[in-house]
């Protein structure tokens, strides 16, 4: 009997994986990384992205960066047109030792890592300090397994933004059936989840009170709200709350 319920558990859990209910990928950050110093290319992009409880940062197919010793992968608070040799490593998080200088690779991060505090991505040699190239961290405009192109600004609005108390969040999904509303913080903890009703025009409308599902708020911070549709369509925007 008892072998017959780690088979049926065994079946399930193997249906499970095969017909996809692992957890979705959530792009939280991306950049287009830059040479800070001319004679040291650097280019490519970059994504940081949240599967379950795994953060990462990716170095994708297109990064490169000329040869050096000693060249480290920083997040750092510094923009990139304030980051200098010099201040680098100023309020940095240390990602990795990049062993790879072209092509697709991936960092564990520490999932209770904060973002906020950081502007770049930063390609730093620690030994000699010298800044090699950077990347702003923004906003992802495609998101989920997916990658689906999409218009932040045609289907999505927050406002205000900054806000206090509420924000009222509204858009337009006319070919959507069943779409909802998730808000995040920046290490992708679901903070809140609604089903949206539009309607017939496909407009829809909701205020959010700045707390979480336990009916708590949330504390001051950058949050992002995603509209999810099940045609695999994700709309995006980042709202700071100030209070």
């Amino acid at each position: 009997m008892r072998s017959s319920f780690y088979l049926v558990l065994v079946l399930f859990l193997y249906l499970c994986i095969s017909t996809g209910f692992a957890a979705p990928t959530i792009i939280l950050s991306t950049g287009t990384f830059q040479a800070i110093d001319p004679s040291t290319p650097t280019k490519g992009t970059f994504q940081i992205e949240k599967t379950g409880n795994d953060l990462k940062l990716r170095l994708l197919d297109d990064f490169s960066v000329k040869l050096g010793p000693d060249l480290h992968v920083l997040l750092s608070p510094q923009t990139i047109s304030s980051a200098t040799s010099q201040n680098a490593l100023n309020g940095s998080y240390l990602v990795s030792l990049l062993t790879v200088f072209a092509g697709a690779q991936e960092f564990d991060l520490p999932d209770s890592l904060d973002l906020a505090p950081y502007s770049t991505v930063l390609i730093h040699c620690v030994q000699y300090s010298h800044l090699f190239g950077g990347a702003e961290i923004t906003p992802p405009v495609r998101v989920s397994k997916e990658y689906v192109q999409a218009s932040v600004q045609q289907f999505l609005e927050v406002t205000p933004n900054p806000f206090v108390n509420s924000v009222s969040i509204q858009g337009s999904v006319p070919l959507a059936p069943e779409p909802r509303i998730q808000i995040y913080d920046l290490r992708g903890k679901e903070i809140r989840t609604w089903a949206v009703t539009p309607a017939e025009n496909g407009l829809f409308q909701k205020v959010w009170d700045g707390k979480n599902e336990q009916g708590q708020r949330v504390p001051a911070g950058s949050y992002w709200i995603r509209l999810e549709t099940t045609s695999h369509q994700n709309f995006i925007k980042k709202v700071l709350k100030t209070h």
